[in-house]
């Protein structure tokens, strides 16, 4: 009879193995999302509650992403060039004090500027995390490794509701998740400070090489020790980055339209969406539970997905996430009482996770060599831009009627699909002149 603790802690201990070096950073990303997921479903209400309307919560809601939008490639950037180790650090402790000094101001500009900081902490997190993966993988397992990195992410965001909803109702009032986040950001700062190993700069590796790799050759991850990109002998006297020309390649460009339209659903969703089940007659923890279900699907399923994106290629779940969300905002710009929509989330949800998993694969494909906190940076400020326009404009639609915001989501997602796949397929080569060719990272 076969000794199933010993297979499972065998399989356990190669796992491990395999993805150990990503803890760190994975573990962090999935306490200060825990504290994010907590403010999300009140936020709304918390700024209502202060007499501020609908269409001006879009504007604080967007405080966050301008914040994101202007830092997030300089600090991008600036992560290629340095440790991104105190880079990450720094930002979840400012992320959590954003988080506490909320509670401290009424007037809607003061609010503003709290969302504001809060964006540039995510600005200074989010491209120097996903360039740590980025370097710390090769060509074969990124799909599954941020696959990973999206399961963590979800796993916080589908708990935080429930805690903020939960703690919303036993202390009487909505300070507890704002607390919550300020709280779970110094947390994970401490984790990512204590256990996150320190990268050397890049000037410091102009004369590295990576001795014998031979031992790592069963395996698709590099080792604990460093987290920093192997430069082998015979690409020691290669250029440490790549020129910026290189970011201008199609795979990239189309990674960053198909994701200003996956974006533009964190506006939607982030505005008016448990003003919008309250108004189809939901309770508020109705609400909290229909985000816990927009977190399920990733963290089941984003780490299979990425494999298979692995195996397949981006496209197939670019295309299926995309139409899907289509589909979804459809859906729920016709619904009457909350239970259709609650069951559409997690479809929606499911596929626009494949979608984020895809295309996080696609920009580590185009991300040039030394580059690729900047391109993520990149990435994600566009997407950044689509979180302050589907913000605004959110909330001014909502005021118009409540269908409206979800035919723009529907709509602007259907563009970006249709943009995108002509600049992958290269059939707007001559519109945007030509392309570089795609310099990958080292493998």
């Amino acid at each position: 009879m076969p000794d199933f603790r010993a297979i499972g802690r065998a399989r356990a201990s190669a796992w491990l193995r395999h993805w150990g070096p990503l803890l760190p950073i994975l573990a962090a990303t999935f306490i200060a999302m825990l504290g994010f997921g907590a403010v999300i479903p009140v936020l709304p209400l918390f700024v209502t509650e202060k007499g501020i309307d609908v269409a001006t919560l879009g504007l604080i809601v967007a405080g966050w992403a301008i914040g994101k939008l202007i830092f997030e490639p300089i600090f991008g950037w600036w992560a290629d060039s340095h440790s991104r180790k105190p880079q990450m650090v720094l930002a979840l402790a400012m992320m959590g004090l954003a988080s506490l000094l909320m509670l401290a101001f009424s007037s809607a500009a003061a609010l503003f500027a709290m969302r504001f900081v809060a964006g540039i902490a995510s600005g200074m997190f989010g491209p120097a995390a996903r360039g740590a993966l980025v370097e710390a993988t090769d060509k074969g397992s990124r799909g599954q490794a941020f696959g990973y990195f999206a399961a963590f992410q979800m796993g916080g965001f589908v708990l935080g509701p429930a805690i903020g909803a939960a703690g919303s109702a036993i202390f009487g009032g909505y300070a507890f998740p704002f607390i919550a986040l300020g709280v779970l950001g110094f947390i994970s700062s401490l984790v990512l400070w204590r256990f996150q190993p320190s990268e050397p700069h890049v000037a410091d590796m102009a004369h590295r090489t990576t001795p014998d790799d031979s031992a790592l050759a069963r395996t698709e991850i590099h080792p604990a020790a460093a987290l920093e990109p192997r430069l082998v002998e015979e690409e020691a006297t290669a250029p440490l980055q790549a020129p910026l020309s290189a970011l201008f390649n199609r795979v990239l460009i189309s990674a960053v339209i198909l994701g200003f339209g996956a974006q533009l659903t964190f506006g939607v969703i982030d505005v008016v969406w448990s003003l919008y089940l309250i108004d189809l007659g939901a309770s508020i923890q109705w609400v909290a539970v229909t985000f816990i279900l927009i977190g399920l699907p990733s963290i089941f399923l984003a780490p299979t997905v990425g494999r298979y994106v692995d195996r397949l290629g981006p496209i197939p779940f670019v295309v299926s996430g995309s139409l899907v969300m289509v589909g979804s905002g459809l859906l729920w710009s016709m619904a009457w009482e909350p239970v259709m929509p609650s069951l559409v989330i997690p479809v929606e949800a499911a596929f626009s996770g494949a979608l984020a998993t895809a295309l996080f694969a696609m920009v580590a494909a185009g991300s040039p060599h030394g580059r690729a906190s900047l391109a993520q940076g990149i990435y994600g400020s566009v997407g950044t831009i689509a979180v302050i326009l589907s913000s605004v404009l959110t909330g001014a639609l909502w005021e118009m009627g409540r269908p409206y915001p979800f035919w723009f989501y529907a709509a602007g997602v259907a563009l970006s699909l249709a943009l995108g796949m002509l600049v992958y397929s290269g059939a707007l080569g001559r519109l945007f002149g030509r392309f570089a060719p795609v310099v990958e990272s080292p493998a």
